[in-house]
């Protein structure tokens, strides 16, 4: 939850750290600037590259490759060895069954390599608008806020047209969310005017994920919202988003922050929603949910 200017203090804090620092982070370029060594845990079994975190997906990727060869490689010889005895076994002579059962002591000797396991389960984020919009998307002029006596903005002008993709940026406080608040009409500007466009309808993700009904399963939410899709529709569109089998019947408020925000994209996948408003969206996914999340809104 820091913003740009704290997240480059700590990384200068960090960089000139005498002592040892232990990091979980989803943050590529934070790793990149701030670890030496990566520990890469999954299924079960844990992995240790040296230097940053792209060193580690350039070695691990070529270490997958080496083992896949080297795998297929022992599979092929297994694969012979084994018809080479089938084919000894039907001779059904003495001398070619010894052969057979030395070949089968042989190969009863051999470590089979385990299958190289990679994690080839993304999530699967389309966003396509089913209402296409005018190209006038927002337009914002001379907005304020102030609360009480304290003014939090002034000023503020914006235009938005169909295709932007526009970032709202600023340290903690200064009333970023609160702008967001404006546009969704769940707040009164002081001054000024926000106006939507033609066919303008908008998708909402919040950081706080307030917008999900923690009293809710995964399947209930995405039922009470789109009640007119069936449940194998609905089964195979969380499938994409990780929840498979009685996931979908986990309820909201036992989920984690990087699960919650899965069902959250889900609904803003399956709304009519041609403007996205993205509060915070990759605080909480990891770092494959990330790329596959920046793929989907640059397409």
């Amino acid at each position: 939850h820091l913003d740009i200017e704290a997240i480059e203090w700590l990384e200068g804090f960090l960089r000139s750290y005498k002592g040892a620092v232990l990091i979980i982070s989803h943050d590529r370029y934070f790793l990149d600037k701030i670890v030496t060594k990566v520990v890469h845990l999954e299924f079960g079994r844990s992995f240790v590259y040296n230097g940053n975190y792209s060193d580690y997906i350039i070695k691990s990727e070529k270490e997958y490759e080496v083992a896949m060869k080297h795998f297929e490689k022992q599979q092929k010889e297994i694969a012979h060895q084994q018809a080479v005895i089938a084919k000894l076994k039907q001779f059904n002579r003495e001398k070619s069954i010894k052969r057979a059962r030395s070949r089968e002591k042989a190969l009863e000797k051999v470590e089979v390599m385990d299958m190289p396991m990679i994690d080839n389960k993304p999530m699967q984020l389309v966003l396509t608008p089913r209402v296409v919009s005018g190209n006038d998307v927002l337009s914002i002029s001379e907005l304020s806020k102030t609360f009480d006596t304290s003014p939090i903005f002034s000023h503020m002008n914006m235009e938005i047209k169909k295709g932007d993709k526009v970032a709202l940026v600023g340290p903690n406080g200064v009333g970023k969310t609160t702008v967001f608040r404006m546009i969704l009409d769940q707040m009164t500007p002081t001054t000024g005017t926000l106006k939507l466009g033609s066919n303008v309808i908008v998708g909402y993700y919040d950081q706080e994920h307030a917008t999900l009904d923690t009293s809710n399963t995964i399947m209930e939410e995405i039922q009470g919202t789109f009640p007119e899709l069936k449940n194998g529709e609905i089964r195979n569109v969380l499938a994409a988003f990780l929840f498979t089998n009685d996931d979908v019947f986990k309820p909201i408020s036992s989920l984690s922050g990087g699960e919650k925000g899965r069902v959250a994209l889900a609904k803003i996948m399956l709304s009519k929603a041609n403007f996205l408003i993205l509060d915070e969206p990759t605080n909480h996914l990891d770092i494959l949910s990330k790329e596959i999340l920046e793929s989907a809104i640059l397409n």
